[in-house]
């Protein structure tokens, strides 16, 4: 079969290649050129190509979507999708979803080694996002290694387990994928043990202001600050927060 290049093809963006629905290829050779296009030859084979290529639409988004599907504030989807294309957005969701704590909390502790002079100003860009709650995310990813993390559990259950010892970090996430255990499950268990053992005080009544603070403060650890204190709160369900030091 003589080879034919289809001079529709000779030259696509990046971000096109992945409209292409190839059926029964054989050979076929994709490079790329300094200028972020890539050449495709194609020597046997039938190609598609979908409409998004004829109008060049890029992926500027996570979702791997046309630019104009996914804004701030919406999903606007086509209509037809397939199942398999609707399955394939949402696991997608799904995992972005899952992995946000984790970027951010890698992310902060990346710029305030690398940019710590304008540490403050860097975390205004994300946008929504409370510093108290990327302090957290930040401390979690400080305490638990990449290469530690299960992604089998969310980011909650490592949050219940980072303020101990990588050694025990380890035995309760592996004891909470066993188990099937929700965060909320796990982080009782480990407060539980850790009653047991003499390291940690039962938890106080919410009327009980000052052994709160005592509470907040013993768990936090130090630096301990009003921000880190309120998250805790919050986290804890617990009605008393703090606007100053007293």
């Amino acid at each position: 079969m003589p080879y034919c290049k289809p001079p529709c093809l000779s030259v696509l963006p990046v971000s096109a290649l992945l409209n292409l629905e190839i059926i029964g290829l054989s050979t076929w050779i994709v490079s790329t050129t300094s200028t972020s296009t890539t050449r495709l030859d194609l020597r046997y084979g039938v190609i598609k190509v979908s409409i998004a290529i004829a109008k060049d639409l890029t992926r500027e988004n996570i979702l791997d979507l046309p630019a104009d599907c996914v804004s701030d504030s919406a999903l606007m989807l086509p209509p037809g999708l397939t199942y398999v294309a609707c399955q394939n957005i949402g696991v997608k969701i799904g995992r972005v979803e899952k992995a946000c704590p984790w970027w951010s909390g890698d992310w902060v502790n990346y710029i305030e080694a690398a940019h710590s002079a304008v540490y403050s100003q860097l975390l205004d860009c994300i946008d929504g996002i409370p510093p108290a709650t990327l302090h957290v995310r930040a401390w979690v990813a400080q305490r638990i290694e990449p290469n530690r993390r299960k992604v089998d559990l969310s980011w909650s259950h490592h949050r219940a387990v980072a303020k101990l010892g990588p050694t025990d970090q380890d035995r309760w996430l592996a004891w909470a994928v066993t188990n099937n255990a929700t965060a909320a499950v796990l982080q009782e268990a480990v407060r539980e043990e850790r009653i047991a053992d003499g390291l940690e005080q039962p938890r106080p009544s919410a009327t009980d202001k000052e052994a709160v603070k005592f509470f907040s403060i013993n768990t936090l650890g130090q630096p301990w600050t009003i921000d880190s204190h309120n998250t805790l709160m919050t986290y804890l369900n617990i009605d008393h927060y703090l606007k100053e030091l007293s």
